[in-house]
């Protein structure tokens, strides 16, 4: 017995034929490491994230957990902001804000 996929959102096919131009068809390990490079170009800087003065972003290096490599933090946050308690933690590679509760 043969599976079918369900199909896509119709709202997704003009996306879809662009990533079906633009990505290869087939994945490989030795692939993986020019696609990191190719995201990391087009990833924006904290100069595109700032909205033109709605959030204030600061790039922060933290340290890792001991004998693992220090972790690279971007942090964006309203000007003028109060430290606690309204918090946010975006987790890369998670599409999901985190928010602490307000007191």
């Amino acid at each position: 017995m043969s599976l079918v996929p369900p199909p896509f959102d119709p709202e997704l096919a003009a996306v879809l034929e662009v990533v079906a131009e633009t990505l290869p068809s087939t994945f490989t390990i030795d692939m993986v490491a020019a696609a990191r490079q190719g995201m990391a170009a087009a990833r924006p800087g904290p100069e595109a994230l700032d909205q033109d003065g709605l959030f204030e972003v600061e790039d922060r290096i933290v340290p890792g957990p001991e004998g693992a490599p220090d972790i690279s933090l971007l942090i964006a946050r309203p000007p003028n902001h109060v430290t606690a308690p309204d918090q946010g933690v975006y987790v890369a590679g998670v599409s999901t804000m985190y928010r602490t509760a307000r007191a």
